[in-house]
């Protein structure tokens, strides 16, 4: 009988059920843990245009692939696509290694980004930050 009490009271005094927390907490009122996502030295070493697509299209983003350049840049790989939003338009290009990556994005900053052997840059005419590269910072966190 006691044990079937402490059954009981484990059941219906905390509530058979975690607290509606909006998922902040687990189970156990710990904080939940964080999705894992991409890592950039393993997907970003592998992963070709086509995952990468697939990945920020499952994380809302929402874009044009216009696919490579109609003419081929000079001293640029020839894996290119253009992503277009709204007049936003990031041109991603497919690096060697992912040094290469982080020295043609020159560290990161307001204009480019990297991630693996992915190099993100924002394609404007001195208007606002670009919302789609955000959105791609954001996506492979």
């Amino acid at each position: 009988m006691r044990y079937a009490m402490l059954g009981l009271l484990c059941v219906v005094g905390c509530g058979g059920r975690p607290p509606d927390d909006g998922g902040k907490l687990d189970v156990w009122g710990l904080p939940a843990a964080k999705p894992a996502g991409p890592v950039a030295d393993k997907e970003g070493a592998e992963w070709t245009h086509r995952e990468l697509l697939a990945h920020l299209r499952a994380r809302g983003l929402e874009f044009i692939d216009h696919g490579p350049p109609p003419v081929p840049i000079s001293g640029v790989e020839p894996i290119v696509t253009l992503f277009a939003k709204k007049g936003e338009t990031v041109l991603v290009i497919l690096k060697a290694t992912p040094k290469a990556a982080r020295e043609a994005a020159g560290g990161g900053n307001a204009s480019s980004h990297y991630w693996g052997r992915f190099v993100f840059f924002a394609v404007s005419r001195d208007g606002p930050p670009c919302r789609l590269l955000e959105e791609i910072r954001k996506a492979m966190e």
